[in-house]
């Protein structure tokens, strides 16, 4: 696994721990009580998504960059046999 794919799972797992709280609150009295806790879950969940698509544009960019090389590398082994 990848950094930014370990760096998702982690921060989904504690957003959601983090959450658990809040939710139950909600389900159990209609309110929340631990407003605190509900931000941290959901700034969580943004974080682990933004991690995320970073590293799906960063494993992109890496991907293609090394098909450039490839490419390049096989134009200059063509100038020399020529």
């Amino acid at each position: 696994m990848t950094l930014f794919g370990s760096l998702f799972l982690a921060c989904l797992l504690v957003a959601l721990l983090v959450g658990m709280r809040p939710v139950a609150e909600l389900v159990q009295s209609g309110t929340i009580k631990s407003q605190a806790n509900a931000v941290i879950a959901v700034a969580g969940v943004v974080l682990a998504f933004m991690s995320l698509s970073l590293g799906l544009v960063l494993s992109s960019v890496n991907q293609r960059l090394l098909e450039l090389e490839k490419v390049i590398i096989k134009r200059i082994q063509r100038s020399r046999l020529d």
